[in-house]
């Protein structure tokens, strides 16, 4: 009798201090959550940094606090219970743990490619799409953790699983070749700079033009110009060719291309006549004589002189000129190749069709005439 009484008192001893661990655990959870958290983010707020503030988020915080509960716990076991039971209590707190510390490592990689982006925009005010390479180092702790909780349910050693891993090796490859093609062709693009978020790419063959909004392991947003969204997988910005304009962003202009054919019947030499008005308006030098220039190659020279005088147009970018391309049966081509000053997709469209006007409203002057396919429609009578 006194066997079983002292039996029964060292149970709800057990079970008390059982009950005395877990209510341990719940107030450290409680004082990380209502003070200690709080505490860290008020702190963070007042510096004037911004890495600490993302470093010690909330939720890199509420990771880390969340390892504490379980260790407190798994040092009590031994004292509450003994046999099958601690040994299965003891399992599951150490597959808790294992889980917590990967989640708490994987929400801190996370914390750490934002700092790294932050740092690049204020360096650079550009973001290097390294969001890839963190998920793939995610994604290996997962596996490296997996093993390790995997190993402990079935009280084996990792490194027994490992060579598991190796022989199906071959078939996961098969199975998920798209998926390892697309972590790989993200880390290549990330490691050689080949695509950044914010960047102005264009993919003819998928029908692709505009910006990219994010990078990741296995996709690639991008937002088209009619805001329309395209997802495609890295692996086919890797494989095929896209045009990336980064380039052209990063330069002080971007180039202007434009052409007008002009009707080959209306180039011819000035007469005396001609060339005293070209004199008198300064398309010409008063020392200039009948028949050494033609009125096309007058206008090339005064149309490619206010070019370079153009306040719209960037001379240390590159050549600006008023070239002939080819002649065909449409007539000859002139082209206007220079660059613009501005960037911003509206301000230059509006440059390079000032241009094109000026062309196009100065050519009587040099008795030029636009060619322009006849056809036999006619504007209809008016009522």
């Amino acid at each position: 009798m006194g066997e079983s009484t002292a039996s029964i008192e060292n149970i709800w001893i057990r079970l008390a201090i059982f009950l005395g661990v877990i209510l341990a655990a719940y107030l450290v959870d409680l004082l990380f959550e209502k003070l200690i958290i709080p505490a860290i983010k008020r702190m963070t707020e007042k510096t004037e940094a911004k890495w600490d503030d993302i470093l010690l988020s909330e939720k890199v915080c509420n990771a880390g606090s969340n390892i504490l509960p379980p260790i407190i716990m798994l040092t009590a076991i031994p004292m509450v219970s003994t046999g099958w039971l601690e040994a299965f209590l003891m399992k599951v707190l150490a597959i808790y743990i294992t889980f917590s510390v990967t989640r708490f490592v994987h929400v801190f990689i996370s914390a750490g490619y934002e700092v790294f982006e932050y740092r690049q925009m204020e360096k650079t005010g550009q973001r290097k799409a390294v969001k890839g390479v963190a998920q793939v180092i995610q994604v290996f702790i997962w596996i490296i953790a997996i093993i390790i909780m995997v190993s402990i349910l079935i009280n084996r050693s990792p490194l027994y699983l490992l060579g598991g891993l190796g022989a199906a090796a071959a078939v996961l490859m098969l199975a998920f070749q798209d998926t390892i093609k697309g972590l790989v062709a993200g880390v290549q693009l990330s490691a050689n700079d080949m695509l950044r978020p914010g960047e102005w790419i264009s993919v003819p063959s998928k029908g692709i033009d505009g910006i990219v909004k994010d990078v990741t392991l296995t996709t690639v947003k991008i937002q088209n110009w009619d805001n329309t969204i395209m997802t495609i997988q890295p692996y086919t910005l890797f494989s095929e060719t896209f045009q990336n304009w980064r380039g052209m962003t990063e330069a002080a202009g971007r180039r202007i291309n434009k052409t007008l054919n002009i009707d080959i019947r209306s180039v011819h030499i000035p007469t005396q006549e001609e060339l005293d008005d070209f004199k008198r308006q300064g398309f010409v030098d008063a020392t200039a004589k009948v028949g050494e220039q033609t009125n096309l190659e007058i206008f090339r020279q005064y149309f490619g002189e206010w070019l370079r005088r153009n306040p719209m147009v960037n001379p240390d970018m590159g050549p600006v000129m008023c070239r002939q391309v080819e002649a065909g049966p449409e007539g000859l081509t002139l082209q206007i190749y220079c660059f613009s000053r501005t960037k911003v997709w509206a301000e230059y469209e509006n440059v390079g069709a000032s241009l094109l006007e000026h062309m196009i409203a100065i050519l009587p002057e040099f008795g030029l005439v636009p060619y322009q396919r006849s056809t036999n429609w006619v504007y209809p009578a008016k009522k």
